[in-house]
C-alpha cells in the first residue's frame, strides 16, 4: 500500500468516527469569535473538566488565552444554520456573526442563545500538538436552553448533502 493509499484509508476510517457538534466562543478587548468544533469531550466526571481540540493558528485561541474564559454551546439538530456560519473561514465568519442569536455571559463571552445548552469555562491549561492545541477548561456556569436532539458530525454532513 502506498503512502497516499494509506492516508486515504485512514481518512475514510476517521470519517466513521462520530462526534457531537459544538460552538466554541471567545472574546477579549472588543474582539470575539465563534467556531465550530467536533472534538470536545468531558475529561473527568467528578472534576468536571472539558477538553477541546482546535487548530492552534485560529484567532480564537489567542482570545481565550487573554480572557481566561470560553464558552461551549451544544448544538441541536435545529442549529444547522448556526453551525454553517461558525464553520466559515475567519473573514467570512466575522461578517456573519451579527446574524446569530447570541447570548453573553457577564464577562461578555458569546454563546449561541438558541443552542441546547452552554457552559462558561475557565481556561485552565493547553497542550500543544503538531498543528493543534488541546484546550482544557473547568465549567463555572452554564444553562440548559432547550430540549432536543444533539447535532452530530454525521447528521451535519447528511443535512449539507
Amino acid at each position: 500500500m502506498t503512502e497516499t493509499e494509506k492516508n486515504d484509508l485512514f481518512k475514510n476510517i476517521f470519517k466513521k468516527f462520530n462526534y457531537g457538534l459544538y460552538v466554541l466562543g471567545g472574546a477579549n478587548s472588543g474582539s470575539e469569535d465563534l467556531i465550530i468544533c467536533s472534538w470536545v469531550m468531558q475529561s473527568s466526571y467528578n472534576d468536571g473538566e472539558v477538553v477541546i481540540n482546535i487548530d492552534g493558528d485560529r484567532p480564537i485561541y489567542s482570545l481565550i488565552q487573554k480572557a481566561g474564559l470560553f464558552t461551549i454551546s451544544v448544538l441541536g439538530i435545529d442549529n444547522l444554520d448556526e453551525a454553517a456560519v461558525c464553520a466559515l473561514s475567519s473573514e467570512e465568519r466575522k461578517e456573519k456573526l451579527g446574524s446569530l442569536n447570541l447570548g453573553r455571559t457577564p464577562d461578555d463571552i458569546p454563546y449561541l442563545n438558541n443552542s441546547l445548552a452552554y457552559f462558561l469555562c475557565d481556561y485552565t491549561d493547553s497542550l500543544k500538538m503538531k498543528n493543534n492545541v488541546l484546550l482544557i477548561g473547568t465549567p463555572v456556569d452554564g444553562e440548559i436552553l432547550s430540549e432536543g436532539e444533539s447535532l452530530t458530525l454525521h447528521d451535519y454532513y447528511k443535512l449539507l448533502g
